[in-house]
């Protein structure tokens, strides 16, 4: 499941709320609210099984599958904003966003078959990247698992370098951050 969420989130400063995700509305018009660090955005929210596929001879998530499901997540976030990476790559020829840098921090481990919540937001968007905030929760205690802090370059495919993200692309990132802006000031 996936999807833009009106709950409460550690993105936010808060703490969540009961289990499950209520409130969430895949597809559906979002309530935009800020993350902690700064820029501001709506959160959407993914959620991930663990599988034993994911998890070593103790039954614990090998460390590099969290960036698997935050891969997905920021995927499935993309997609949500009507942005199809497919056409984006346009057979090899086109962009995509790479990522350039990661901070992350493991802090407790998720289990065979536990159910995650990925919470992802956007923090800011450049001229050819944009930052994202991602935390990885398990649902059914509300741990936060791991954080993650996400630099995205937006590339050329035929070269690699850098390219400006076009305005059609930055605008519907942006919007989250804009509606809380005015929805700032107009409280003020």
């Amino acid at each position: 499941m996936s999807g833009w969420c009106r709950t409460p989130s550690p993105l936010v400063g808060e703490g969540r709320g009961g289990g499950g995700t209520p409130g969430c509305v895949p597809g559906g018009t979002p309530t935009p609210t800020l993350p902690h660090q700064g820029g501001g955005g709506r959160v959407h929210k993914h959620q991930v099984r663990v599988y034993w596929e994911d998890t070593d001879a103790g039954g614990i998530v090998y460390h590099s599958n969290y960036l698997n499901f935050a891969e997905r997540a920021r995927t499935e976030m993309v997609r949500t904003l009507g942005i199809r990476q497919s056409d984006l790559a346009a057979g090899g020829k086109g962009h995509a966003f790479a990522v350039r840098h990661m901070g992350v921090d493991f802090l407790k481990p998720a289990r065979l078959d536990d159910l995650l919540e990925v919470e992802t937001a956007v923090v800011e968007v450049g001229g050819a990247s944009m930052e994202l905030a991602q935390i990885i929760s398990r649902l059914d205690d509300g741990a936060v698992l791991v954080r993650l802090q996400v630099r995205l370059a937006y590339i050329s495919l035929a070269d690699g370098k850098p390219a400006r993200i076009p305005p059609g692309l930055k605008a519907p990132m942006q919007a989250p951050m804009q509606a809380k802006v005015n929805e700032t000031n107009e409280r003020l």
